[in-house]
């Protein structure tokens, strides 16, 4: 990097694509990607964010030549400044989960005058179609399946996930009425920083794509749910998410057990997923499978026309 004008003092390997770095420009995250257009778009794409008024996010770093990424031995990665933060967000915690709806909040009203700007350079994303794609993985490697969590626990996981897209192919119509902006993709609680400040920041964006802003609804509510003891009893008291429950769509979505299914999803269509790593998820899924037909069972008691 020192073309680019940067000395690397001290380093260290927080995963295998993310280095956290001293510089004699202070501490950087340098992270790897598959593809240099990501980082591009990326960069676009907070650029115009920062644009319309929302700066609670951190963006990639240009260099003195305009250029956001640095390529080394057919790798590419791009650089940020490193963010101070206090201990990781928690969505067990009832004001963590409560500063993250607000910022959400924030992060959608200004992305949709952002996706304006940047709208032909972002993918289209259709929940339907994805969680398709995984159940289609799930049932492909059923036997495998059923020799590890058993036939019971697949045949409930594998009607969940029917019953609920039948159900939201019969609301989609009406999901389709709101007009796309670009979502965030990936509402996870490591992509939530806070910082020393106690600010909250909105972090990579390597999932964005056009669709619907209560895709990300959605998907937050759904790892609100893995919590112990939460439930749509909670997730209709929790200030910022209990009004989406007019949308017969998103009720319908929330039955559709994706965080369950996920992490079979990489496993089983990593190149070489060993028998220990998919064991490993038996104890798990047992669990979450039990808590999955309670929160069915649950919407259609509240919602019994979903």
């Amino acid at each position: 990097m020192v073309e680019k004008g940067i000395l690397v003092k001290q380093y260290y390997i927080k995963k295998p694509h993310v280095l956290y770095v001293n510089t004699n420009q202070g501490m950087k995250i340098i992270k790897k990607y598959r593809y240099e257009n990501t980082i591009n778009r990326n960069f676009q794409f907070i650029q115009a964010l920062k644009q319309h008024g929302f700066n609670a996010t951190i963006n990639f770093e240009p260099f003195s030549d305009g250029e956001v990424v640095i390529k080394t031995r057919g790798e590419v990665w791009g650089i940020m400044p490193y963010l101070q933060t206090k201990s990781p967000v928690s969505y067990e915690q009832s004001h963590h989960r409560k500063r993250v709806i607000e910022l959400l909040h924030s992060y959608h009203e200004t992305a949709a005058f952002a996706w304006y700007d940047v709208k032909d350079i972002f993918p289209m994303y259709e929940l339907t179609h994805v969680w398709q794609k995984r159940l289609a993985s799930f049932i492909h490697h059923n036997k495998l399946i059923e020799s590890i969590i058993g036939k019971r626990t697949y045949k409930v996981i594998e009607e969940l996930c029917q019953n609920s897209l039948v159900t939201m192919h019969k609301y989609e119509h009406e999901g389709q009425k709101h007009q796309h902006t670009i979502i965030h993709g990936d509402t996870a609680s490591h992509n939530f920083l806070r910082g020393v400040n106690n600010d909250y920041y909105l972090i990579d964006f390597d999932c964005a794509a056009q669709s619907t802003f209560f895709t990300d609804y959605i998907q937050l509510a759904q790892r609100f749910l893995l919590q112990e003891d939460f439930s749509i009893e909670k997730l209709l008291k929790e200030e910022g998410m209990s009004n989406l429950f007019h949308l017969p769509y998103f009720a319908a979505a929330l039955r559709f057990p994706a965080m369950l299914l996920l992490p079979w999803y990489i496993r089983l269509t990593s190149i070489s997923p060993s028998y220990k790593e998919l064991i490993q998820l038996k104890q798990w899924t047992e669990k979450q499978a039990i808590k999955a037909e309670l929160t069915n069972r649950e919407i259609l008691r509240i919602f019994p026309n979903i």
